[in-house]
């Protein structure tokens, strides 16, 4: 098994740790995600999502605060994920993250996961059928 490790400043209060082990990406948010740290951890995302990975985690356990911009930057980035073929997961949220997340996440098919291992073995869903 190999893994491959890297450690992302986006912004003074939001740190990225990527680690990719054999068939999934898990990103470490650490800080708060708000209306200045979205737009860079969006492009992040978006940029980690071009392996060949087909599931990215964001273990959300050390995220102290999103705000509606970062919600609406976690949801942006899922609708491109599914569009590419993977299955973006949250994992972990603190319960103030929980809430936010509770709020809207769900109805755009992101449903947090109580903690890490259970996000990372949870079975993929069936691939999206093009519409006739």
């Amino acid at each position: 098994m190999s893994t491959t490790q890297g450690h992302i400043d986006i912004h003074p209060t939001v740190v990225l740790s990527v680690v990719r082990g054999p068939e999934y990406t898990v990103v470490a948010l650490q800080g708060d995600l708000d209306l200045e740290t979205a737009p860079a951890l969006h492009e992040e995302l978006l940029a980690l999502m071009d392996s060949d990975h087909k599931t990215v985690v964001l273990d959300l356990a050390h995220l102290g605060f999103c705000d509606a911009a970062g919600l609406s930057a976690l949801i942006s980035a899922s609708h491109r994920a599914l569009a590419r073929g993977v299955s973006m997961r949250l994992a972990a949220p603190r319960p103030r993250v929980a809430d936010v997340l509770a709020a809207t996440a769900p109805e755009h098919g992101l449903r947090p996961y109580p903690s890490l291992p259970r996000a990372l073995h949870h079975p993929l869903p069936p691939p999206l059928q093009p519409a006739l």
